[in-house]
């Protein structure tokens, strides 16, 4: 039998014959104890857990930390739980065995206040996902977080520190050598930053005046960020376990080295932080729209065409499609990119003439003339006559075509509302 269930096999022991004592000794509605014969036993008279040479009738199938976190009764003080794993340290439970079980049984206890939040016996089921995503609730989540971690860590430190395999292999993929109490820490911090993201957009006012008060916060986030967790910390934790990370490492190939993913991840993170500053405005998004192109383009540099554009394929499996297959001859990755440069341009420059209140009305008619004209012969240029064809019936061209007449309408728009001479 390997070590580890070996130890999972002993532990269940031990935990059976301690939740065995537990019930026995429970007080009935009257008061007294089940039965007097058993309040007289040695097991009774314990301070927590049972006698060793009792545990040998438990269920040898029971797993240890199920039955933690299913004990049904009063949680132990914080000293009465340290007596119990220390009899079982002493019995020679391996010290990552203990570990878990101290988890699961603080946990339950910060279990339930999270169920009491997110789940309020006066809101119907449809409303809860709507709830668990307002900030106040988010962030009460993210105290209840740290507050059990601070109340698990003396716990912890009393313990062996040595982790199964399983755990380790875990735990550096996930956190590198950062400490479990430091990354709960940082995660309050960050989410402090996301909420004033959140606040700053539902604000009225122009990009400016938002940006002026971020700008006025961040050294304060920065400061209790960067009390828990050192800069190098910091960029490891992003590296590996940011909501970003979380998005582009399932799509990297075989290949990357971490050179090439922090330059990736670094272009990345510009771009989000922009989005984060700019908020949701018209004005902000077409903005992003020319940053995004900025981005793909030094992805595309970097990378080189082949491998670019494999890459936007595992992100977007439909988008070989539009590009080639069923749409004539298909296309070579450095055709493929090239026409989505082209479109993601034409729609940002129609954009950008389409908003803005200080063209007259002639030039921005005729620049948007112009952008369509432009557009179509760049595409044929690149793909071929019998490409463009199919192109403009797909979904995508008709966008493309849709981008166009927005910004037609809003220059008739601007026409009328004009005043007139």
């Amino acid at each position: 039998m390997k070590p580890f269930w070996l130890a999972v096999f002993v532990l269940s022991i031990a935990l059976n014959g301690f939740l065995g004592w537990r019930l026995a000794t429970l007080p009935r509605s009257d008061g007294s104890l089940v039965s007097d014969q058993q309040s007289e036993s040695p097991a009774a008279k314990t301070e927590i857990g049972a006698p060793f040479d009792t545990l040998a009738a438990a269920d040898p199938e029971a797993d240890a930390v199920d039955k933690a976190v299913a004990w049904v009764g009063e949680q132990p003080e914080r000293e009465e739980l340290l007596a119990f794993l220390s009899r079982l340290e002493n019995a020679g439970y391996p010290g990552y065995a203990l570990r878990a079980l101290a988890k699961a049984i603080v946990n339950q206890r910060y279990d339930e206040s999270r169920a009491e939040l997110l789940y309020p016996e006066d809101l119907p089921f449809w409303q809860h996902e709507r709830h668990r995503m307002q900030p106040e609730i988010r962030r009460a989540l993210s105290r209840i977080d740290l507050e059990q971690e601070r109340a698990l860590e003396p716990i912890l430190n009393a313990l062996p520190p040595d982790l199964s395999p399983a755990e380790y292999r875990r735990k550096m993929s996930a956190y590198g050598t950062a400490e479990p109490l430091k990354i709960r820490q940082m995660q309050s911090a960050l989410l402090d930053r996301e909420l004033l993201f959140t606040e700053l957009r539902s604000r009225p006012g122009s990009i400016a005046e938002q940006l002026e008060v971020y700008e006025k916060r961040q050294p304060e986030i920065e400061a209790e960020l960067f009390a828990v967790v050192s800069p190098d910390e910091f960029r490891d934790f992003q590296l590996r376990q940011s909501p970003l990370a979380r998005q582009m490492l399932p799509h990297l190939d075989a290949d990357t080295t971490l050179e090439e993913y922090t330059y990736l991840f670094d272009l990345q993170m510009e771009l989000d932080d922009m989005r984060h500053q700019i908020g949701a405005s018209l004005l902000g998004a077409v903005v992003l729209s020319y940053e995004r192109l900025d981005v793909i383009r030094r992805q595309r540099e970097f990378l080189g065409d082949e491998r670019f554009a494999a890459s936007l394929a595992r992100i977007h499996p439909m988008m070989p499609l539009m590009a080639g297959r069923g749409l004539g001859p298909d296309l070579s990755a450095t055709q493929y990119l090239d026409l989505q440069e082209t479109i993601g341009l034409t729609r940002y420059e129609v954009h950008r003439w389409a908003e803005d209140p200080h063209v007259g009305d002639e030039e921005r008619g005729l620049e948007l003339m112009n952008l369509q004209s432009d557009a179509l012969d760049e595409l044929q240029r690149i793909a071929g006559p019998e490409w463009l064809e199919a192109f403009v019936q797909t979904p995508e061209g008709r966008f493309l075509e849709d981008t166009i007449a927005y910004g037609r309408s809003r220059a008739e728009m601007f026409r009328q509302l004009r005043p007139s001479p």
